[in-house]
């Protein structure tokens, strides 16, 4: 008799989770998910959902941009910066792994624009991963541009960050592909930041 293939650590749970909720959300969008379905589709009990995840849709969202944010930002915490010149590779690589996602993340633009700023688990979590970023580029700015005090670096980091969300909002609308392959946008983007940064 055949033995069915169960989970059993935590970590392929999770991961098991994740891979639902994007199926789930790239499907049915952000307004619709409930436990019973992400519990139905990933295989694991709505009691573990509920004692790992948590208990509502905003608490499944939140996960779900926790494990995309974890995929987007690791190779940016990874990038070793000493030059300007590097700093402008880092940022337009990190615009091209965005682009590639909203391709793989359909959902993840609609739920950055629903959530950002609110104050709900999902809005949390995005100002949180979002202040990472911010406080990352202005280390980057304020090692790399010797005229830049905290503050003004804080500016210039939260324009970056404007900036790369503006841009992946009209890359998947599909406004830029109209006018651009990928590679011209991010042929432009390089171009216009080693401009501004003078790398």
């Amino acid at each position: 008799m055949a033995v069915k293939n169960r989970m059993t650590s935590k970590e392929e749970k999770f991961h098991a989770v994740s891979v639902a909720l994007g199926a789930l959300l790239n499907k049915t969008g952000a307004g619709k998910i409930t436990v019973t379905q992400v519990a139905k589709r990933a295989n694991v009990s709505r009691a573990w959902i509920y004692k790992y995840v948590g208990k509502d849709s905003e608490d499944l969202i939140r996960f779900a941009i926790e494990h995309l944010g974890q995929d987007i930002t690791q190779r940016d915490l990874t990038d070793v910066i000493r030059s300007r010149k590097e700093l402008v590779t880092s940022v337009t690589s990190a615009m091209d792994r965005i682009f590639d996602k909203t391709r793989e993340y359909p959902w993840f633009i609609p739920v950055y624009y629903k959530y950002r700023g609110t104050d709900t688990a999902p809005g949390r979590l995005i100002d949180s991963v979002e202040q990472a970023y911010v406080d990352r580029q202005t280390k980057r700015l304020m090692q790399h541009f010797k005229s830049y005090d905290h503050d003004k670096a804080v500016i210039a980091a939260e324009i970056l960050t404007a900036f790369r969300m503006g841009l992946a909002f009209s890359w998947q609308r599909g406004d830029l592909k109209k006018k651009a392959s990928k590679s011209e946008v991010l042929a432009s983007v390089e171009s216009w930041l080693s401009e501004l940064f003078n790398a």
